[in-house]
């Protein structure tokens, strides 16, 4: 996400926003947390309660992922979060995780943190009243990728699985496993193609 902000001396930085809510909620980044106008907060300039959105220097990216992952159970858990932070949360683990699936689709082993990651899921959509509409929302705002159609994919299984009564957490877990992996075999190129071309014709 691009944003004019000015910081650490730095004009138009390039900057990711995160809710509030989440940094908070993992008390102790190992990443710089900045405000809209820039400045650094500290632990305390920060609650749980609050719902806006702060922002990180892009180059703490990868370390904003790695505390997600070892925090995502109880992040999709805390009632104390917004459901909206918890779906965005979520999503920001699982597109990840599902990216680097596509990216190592020739290797013999999944990520390890996309079970995890789709048991939680799994737990959020079941637990969680309007999951499937913040989560697909959420998910439509992306630009059209292999990871976002697979993880529109799972929704919709899960959604339909508990319809017809499917209520095991492992069952549900191992559904949307077999849907993230529906389209992973699809070459970019014909994926670009199709995606380009389905969306002229809706326009």
């Amino acid at each position: 996400m691009k944003n004019p902000l000015a910081v650490a001396g730095v004009p138009s930085t390039d900057l990711v926003a995160v809710p509030i809510a989440v940094v908070s909620h993992v008390r102790r980044p190992n990443f710089p947390v900045f405000d809209v106008r820039g400045a650094v907060l500290s632990p305390g300039n920060r609650t749980v309660r609050d719902t806006e959105m702060v922002y990180i220097l892009a180059d703490g990216h990868a370390d904003l992922l790695d505390t997600l992952r070892q925090h995502l159970t109880q992040l999709v858990a805390a009632p104390s979060l917004p459901e909206l932070h918890r779906a965005w949360t979520l999503h920001f683990v699982l597109h990840h995780e599902v990216e680097q699936l596509v990216a190592s689709v020739r290797e013999s082993e999944p990520p390890l943190g996309l079970p995890v990651a789709l048991e939680a899921l799994t737990v959020f959509l079941a637990k969680t009243g309007r999951a499937p509409q913040l989560l697909l929302q959420i998910i439509e705002d992306d630009p059209a990728t292999l990871a976002t159609v697979a993880l529109h994919t799972a929704i919709h299984v899960l959604i339909l699985a508990q319809a017809t009564g499917v209520r095991r957490v492992e069952q549900l877990s191992a559904l949307a496993f077999g849907a993230v992996f529906a389209d992973v075999g699809v070459p970019r190129g014909d994926f670009a193609r199709c995606s380009t071309s389905s969306r002229a014709s809706r326009s």
